[in-house]
């Protein structure tokens, strides 16, 4: 018997879904109408910090995921550790004694939104087909439902990405894509799209095109 394989390469048309940090196809930002100058990045979060737990990489002894407090730069290459502990701790209270009440720290638990890249974003997936299945684990859900996501852009050379090459899936409320400046918003969810209504962004005045996209370090 004589097996045959046959293997096709992609080429930079085809793969259309990775996260280059500063070049984006043209078709997608014709669905991108808002945007924020690299500049009003830090307003963007002080808005987001009114009503939410603002969680992100922050480079200290190393980089890792934390709460963003005044004076914390957000930086987006690979943190040394996940997000779990973000939701799915390694111990916590679940409820609490106040005179004769009992109250549940479920009932307590934050908004949040989290700043992550695709590969970080994914491994929520697999989480959730475990602690979200029968039966419920009901603070991870919490957490899952208190948090939005958004999709950072990926900060490592194309040559060393597995993203699309294992095709990874798509979990976020928001995606930045970084393009000559500015970074635009994909917007993923109901809850992404009415975090947008009142923030502090910039509506795109005219459409993009194909001129308009930088493609010199797309692979070949």
């Amino acid at each position: 018997f004589f097996f045959f394989f046959f293997f096709k390469q992609k080429t930079a048309y085809e793969i259309y879904q990775c996260d280059w940090s500063s070049d984006v196809c043209s078709s997608d930002l014709l669905n991108m109408s808002k945007f924020i100058e690299k500049e009003g990045f830090n307003r963007f979060i002080r808005f987001l910090k009114k009503n939410y737990e603002v969680i992100a990489p922050v480079e200290e002894e190393s980089i890792k995921f934390k709460v963003i407090e005044e004076g914390d730069e957000i930086i987006f290459a690979m943190p040394y550790y996940p997000a779990k502990k973000f939701f799915l701790p390694s111990s916590e209270d679940l409820f609490y004694f106040k005179k004769d009440k009992i109250t549940k720290t479920r009932d307590k638990i934050k908004k949040r939104i989290i700043f992550m890249r695709k590969c970080d974003a994914a491994a929520l997936v697999m989480l959730d087909k475990i602690l979200l299945r029968e039966p419920v684990d009901p603070y991870y859900k919490k957490r899952r439902e208190n948090t939005l996501i958004i999709e950072t852009p990926c900060t490592i050379d194309y040559s060393e990405c597995f993203c699309d090459i294992n095709r990874l899936p798509d979990n976020f409320d928001l995606r930045l894509r970084e393009h000559k400046g500015k970074y635009f918003f994909e917007v993923g969810s109901k809850k992404g799209e009415k975090l947008l209504l009142n923030a502090p962004v910039d509506r795109k005045s005219t459409r993009l095109n194909s001129s308009h996209t930088d493609i010199s370090r797309m692979p070949s």
